[in-house]
């Protein structure tokens, strides 16, 4: 573990630009490549980043180098609540997060967000990114709930990336869910079949107080407005795909979850944006 951390840290060499900024990144990070082919992956967080109040705390769980901060930054320079529980991406993101002016409004906190706590290790892909096994050790990783590490901040967004535990972000945000109903953005990217049961356990639970918005892992728009029943079927979708017994069409979901009272305004704003600037069609 310790020679794949140090291989990691001598990697410290590459840069993405967005915007403005050049972000440090690892060798092999992918999100350049990846959106030259696929125009829309990563694209409209920002646009939606961009309709909400600036004195309301963004969250992004699953920080990683910062590339959604600043994707999200460069249009809402505001306030956000950064947590990367990787050793080797913290210090990525604390490095990148040094050229922006006003970093008082960026906290930066390294706890690994769950429900419980996790015995086990960070496994680092050729790509730029990081996912737990539990198990591969009997070290614990410094864990919190996020509504234990958040408090009474207020939330309007909370973003989750942190491949295949989305679920449990989410549903260890309880008490911010039920008294401040934010706009969730997460991906979902079940592995497992206990991933599996998270997911559908985070979308019964979330079903009387939001519908979802479905887009597949190249950023293309799929579903608006969904109810339950539709979000359970494109998990099964989902479902079918990883196990081999359906083509491969895609590999994961980025959903986002409204209350349609309150952000139904918000939402139809980002949705024109990204239509607008991507030269999407509104209607068959």
């Amino acid at each position: 573990m310790k020679h794949k951390l140090l291989k990691l840290k001598r990697l410290f060499v590459n840069s993405h630009q967005i915007g403005e900024y050049s972000i440090r990144v690892p060798s092999g990070y992918s999100l350049e490549v990846f959106q030259n082919k696929n125009p829309l992956y990563d694209r409209f967080l920002p646009c939606l980043a961009k309709q909400i109040d600036i004195a309301d705390f963004i969250v992004d769980v699953g920080a990683n180098v910062g590339d959604s901060l600043f994707a999200m930054y460069q249009v809402r320079p505001s306030r956000y609540i950064c947590i990367e529980p990787s050793p080797v991406f913290l210090k990525y993101l604390n490095h990148n997060i040094e050229q922006i002016n006003q970093k008082k409004d960026i906290l930066v906190y390294s706890e690994l967000i769950s429900s419980k706590p996790v015995k086990g290790e960070f496994e680092y892909t050729h790509k730029g990114t990081a996912r737990v096994k539990e198990g591969g050790s009997q070290n614990n990783i410094p864990s919190s709930t996020l509504d234990n590490l958040i408090g009474d901040k207020k939330i309007a967004l909370i973003k989750s990336d942190t491949d295949g535990y989305d679920y449990d972000v989410l549903l260890s945000s309880k008490k911010i869910i039920e008294e401040q109903l934010p706009i969730l953005f997460f991906e979902c990217d079940p592995n497992n079949q206990a991933q599996f049961r998270g997911f559908v356990e985070l979308f019964l639970y979330l079903a009387n107080k939001y519908v979802f918005y479905f887009f597949d892992n190249f950023g293309n728009l799929l579903l608006e407005n969904a109810p339950l029943d539709n979000a359970l079927n494109l998990l099964n979708y989902l479902k079918n795909i990883k196990s081999g017994s359906a083509t491969l069409t895609l590999h994961y979901f980025d959903v986002l979850a409204i209350n349609s009272e309150k952000h139904q305004v918000i939402t139809q704003s980002a949705l024109r944006l990204y239509k607008t600037e991507y030269n999407l069609h509104e209607d068959v």
